[in-house]
């Protein structure tokens, strides 16, 4: 595995957002810990949907570019799998049995596709100086979490692996109709084995995802049984990071900009598309004048 590089200053956590204060609500108190996480955050994560939707349109133009933009979260599941593993907090050993017991772990599979869009031509960001700011904020507020609050990485682990186990689905389906080749022609998409391959990032152990999303709410409302959340002031500190995380989510996603490589290709792709547009709106011309010619009028 990669080592992880050095984190900044984490002393400070990243701002909430604005509208934050939303997630104050008394009767988000009465309901199940994981029930109220995801309530608290329905306004930014629609906010990020759109904003990933906007990204995408792009991103999918090009297998290289789809690369680049899951690379930036890579690093982000590399730490967040490491420290779930590592940390001695009774509130995250159910998160790691459940990376066993299903084999969730997203590192591999990260590097696997990232591999295949690629083709081998992409470099991990954390290592060079252009790397985005908000992707070293968000590995540093992991680290911070670790170290002062681990039972907070209850909320990343929550929040991040529903998100590859729903709307994941939606991009594997994206990406298959988008990225990879159709089968039944030359250089298929099916791997020997018959795992599909540019997929592996949403592609899990069990079909049955549903069961593996209420093991993980299980695990969530688990944790004030076992003095994770202690009260009401507690419970508050999980709705705020979630709502952290969502909105270091979106800024993650913002920074994504096509290196310049993938910004020739973009221009490559772009380019072929108008020449296309172009030859059937002279082909269509030609067609048009030919149907007139013979016309009775």
């Amino acid at each position: 595995m990669t080592p992880l590089p050095p984190i900044r200053d984490a002393m400070t956590p990243p701002p909430l957002p604005n509208d934050a204060k939303g997630a104050e609500d008394e009767t988000l108190n009465d309901l199940p810990l994981s029930i109220a996480m995801r309530k608290a955050t329905r306004k930014i994560h629609r906010e990020s949907d759109a904003l990933v939707n906007l990204k995408l349109v792009y991103a999918f133009t090009y297998p290289a570019l789809y690369a680049e933009a899951i690379g930036l979260f890579y690093p982000i599941y590399r730490s967040l799998e490491s420290l779930i593993l590592a940390s001695p907090s009774p509130s995250l050993r159910p998160f790691a049995a459940l990376l066993v017991q299903f084999k969730l772990q997203r590192t591999a599979a990260f590097e696997v596709d990232i591999a295949y869009h690629s083709r081998g031509e992409w470099i991990e960001k954390t290592n060079d100086p252009s790397c985005p700011p908000a992707l070293l904020t968000y590995l540093a507020r992991l680290e911070a979490c670790a170290k002062d609050d681990p039972d907070l990485l209850v909320v990343y682990a929550y929040h991040m692996y529903m998100a590859l186990l729903s709307g994941g689905q939606i991009l594997k389906r994206l990406t298959t109709k988008f990225l990879l080749p159709k089968k039944g022609k030359a250089g298929t998409g099916v791997q020997q084995d018959g795992k599909e391959k540019g997929l592996a990032l949403y592609t899990f152990e069990t079909e049955q995802t549903e069961e593996i999303k209420a093991a993980l709410r299980a695990a969530v409302d688990a944790v004030e049984g076992k003095g994770g959340v202690r009260n009401t002031e507690r419970r508050q500190a999980f709705l705020n990071e979630s709502i952290r995380l969502f909105h270091m989510n979106n800024e993650v996603v913002r920074s994504f900009e096509p290196s310049r490589a993938g910004r020739c290709k973009l221009r490559v792709v772009i380019c072929l598309v108008l020449l296309s547009l172009l030859l059937f709106l002279v082909l269509l011309g030609r067609g048009l004048r030919w149907c007139f010619s013979f016309s009775p009028l």
